[in-house]
């Protein structure tokens, strides 16, 4: 519980900007009066302190809060960091009345802060840090996972190809994409020998088997690639967070854990 507390103090709300995180405000400001409908100065710019992939701002001001989401300066991973999708979908849920922040405008021009980035509004909400919640009493706990549960089948009802967005997914083998992407992401990163994921990849590479636990070892092999990822970005010297080292130290337990699920599926 204790480590539940200390990361709801230390990864939430804003902080001042970052000194390697700054943009230029002056530069935003003039884009979001000519591109962000009802806009209006001045801008109050702060940073979020949670968040290991790109680094999100709030940005205040005189009458309302937005959020912009960039992708981090320097040398990336290919198709990581891709801010234009989650604008797309997150433009296409607001339209359907689905629960997420309203999509105002996207800018793939680097010149003006330095990196692709979107313009979102300011939701207020709680981030809960430990799945377990363990800081809230019974009833609230049973709320809040009816209405997860009732938001991912509220999702899975939408027809992409209704809604806009036909064209964002392809059609196929889904996890052998995704462990192939996956794969490629970890290498690109790689920063030590870990022995579970070299099987690992062996073995989840083709397709999905029918046993559930092939589906939580791919899940935790895909957020190992991300650990890692992290871990490449602060070797890079491009992390988004100060905390992304106590993320990174996870790769070798997550890997550790999916290659015992992988092994409950039938793996050698």
């Amino acid at each position: 519980m204790a480590e539940g507390v200390r990361k709801d103090e230390e990864f939430s709300g804003t902080k001042p900007v970052e000194e390697r995180h700054r943009i230029d405000e002056l530069r935003l400001d003039g884009w979001m009066r000519e591109h962000v409908e009802g806009y209006q100065g001045p801008l109050t710019v702060l940073q979020f302190k949670g968040g290991q992939s790109n680094p999100t701002y709030r940005l205040d001001t005189p009458g309302r809060s937005y959020v912009m989401r960039r992708k981090p300066f320097g040398k990336l991973l290919p198709s990581a960091h891709a801010v234009d999708r989650e604008f797309k979908v997150i433009a296409a849920l607001s339209k359907q009345g689905f629960p997420v922040a309203k999509a105002y405008a996207l800018c793939t021009d680097d010149a003006v802060i330095g990196a692709a980035f979107y313009i979102m509004s300011m939701e207020e909400g709680r981030v809960f840090w430990d799945p377990t919640l363990p800081r809230q009493t019974p009833q609230a706990r049973h709320a809040i996972f009816t209405s997860k549960i009732e938001t991912l089948a509220r999702l899975h009802q939408y027809d992409p190809q209704a809604i806009g967005l036909g064209d964002f997914g392809k059609p196929g083998n889904y996890f052998a994409r995704q462990v192939d992407r996956w794969t490629k992401q970890y290498r690109a990163s790689e920063t030590e020998h870990i022995p579970e994921v070299e099987k690992l990849i062996e073995w989840l590479t083709g397709s999905a088997v029918p046993d559930l636990n092939w589906y939580f070892s791919y899940n935790l092999f895909r957020l190992a690639g991300i650990t890692q990822g992290i871990a490449g970005r602060i070797r890079d010297g491009t992390a988004a967070n100060a905390k992304a080292i106590e993320s990174a130290k996870r790769t070798v337990p997550l890997a550790k854990a999916s290659w015992e699920y992988a092994q409950k599926a039938g793996a050698k």
